[in-house]
């Protein structure tokens, strides 16, 4: 028979959102590591794919089928290098604070990746003055990597052309409610 007892109760929601919050955090630093380490591995290999390809242009004729062909690996290669640069400079940004930033070179940067990614589909970029904005640039960058490789999917095998538009919009009252709710910063 019980005849007292004692009860505690904490709440620990906050607790449990910022422990969400840290494992995300770790798990995006975790992914630029890796892709840093295979970025760079990757270019330790393409470095010597590049060296012998070079040398063996010198060795065969100018005007020759062959030195085309040699021409259009060390072209691919410079590409690949060009993409190596971008997940390079990709995995450095760990930082998930909001900062102010410009939008339009991460989107060109992002319709770099998809052109390289996807050579069936034409990116034309519509970029306006927009200015600073506060985000998290890695989380912008993927967002537009997102959309733009949901496209590209879209458009299947055969490709076609991706137009990203960049505008500055004003929000009135009527505009507001289909927006959703915007966090204040």
């Amino acid at each position: 028979e019980i005849v007292h007892y004692v009860a505690s109760k904490r709440d620990v929601t906050h607790e449990i959102v910022l422990e969400k919050q840290l494992q995300h955090s770790q798990r995006m630093i975790a992914i630029g590591t890796l892709a840093g380490g295979i970025a760079h591995d990757f270019n330790n290999i393409l470095s010597g794919i590049m060296g012998h390809t070079e040398l063996c242009s010198y060795e065969a004729p100018d005007d020759s089928a062959l030195s085309g062909r040699l021409g259009k690996i060390v072209d691919a290669a410079n590409r690949a290098k060009e993409l190596i640069s971008h997940i390079q400079t990709f995995s450095r940004q760990s930082n998930l604070e909001p900062i102010p930033m410009l939008v339009a070179p991460v989107i060109s940067e992002a319709a770099s990746l998809i052109e390289a990614t996807f050579p069936t589909v034409e990116v034309e970029c519509r970029i306006g003055k927009v200015g600073v904005i506060f985000a998290v640039p890695t989380q912008i960058h993927q967002i537009v990597m997102n959309l733009c490789t949901n496209a590209c999917h879209a458009m299947g095998q055969s490709g076609g052309k991706l137009t990203i538009t960049l505008s500055k919009q004003a929000i009135d009252a009527e505009s507001a409610p289909l927006i959703g709710s915007i966090p204040n910063a």
